[in-house]
């Protein structure tokens, strides 16, 4: 949390670090399912996800917060279809989320979190984060 908001931030050494990203995905392996809006994926919202929002170039910034509007055109496949998104979603306590961006080069990282209920955030090592996940 950065002054009670949702980050997310690179960590790693000087050679693993990304300075930006072009994409973040949020979502749930198991837990309640959000409900799409306009303009969403709904079958990634049917699936768990909860945001996801990629762009053509890396113009965004570490830390990103929950949410946040990215800068740049959005990334189109191959056939310049736009890749499928989802508008950020309210995020419930207690359910596990991962939250994974990309970065040139491919540069990738994950983190697996939970909302305590009281304003905060916990981190979960991904093998505590499946423990968890499959109460």
């Amino acid at each position: 949390m950065i002054e009670g908001r949702l980050a997310f931030v690179a960590v790693g050494d000087w050679w693993s670090r990304p300075d930006c990203f072009y994409s973040i995905d949020v979502e749930v392996e198991r837990g309640p399912s959000a409900k799409p809006e306009a303009g969403d994926d709904a079958g990634r919202v049917k699936r768990g996800t909860y945001w996801s929002d990629w762009r053509a170039s890396c113009e965004n910034a570490y830390p990103v917060f929950f949410g946040q509007s990215l800068k740049g055109a959005r990334y189109r496949d191959s056939e310049g279809l736009e890749w499928p998104h989802v508008s950020p979603k309210p995020l419930s306590p207690h359910v596990i989320y991962s939250a994974s961006t990309l970065s040139p080069g491919s540069s990738y990282g994950t983190v697996y979190f939970r909302l305590n209920g009281d304003g905060g955030v916990q981190n979960l090592d991904w093998r505590e984060a499946m423990r968890n996940d499959a109460r």
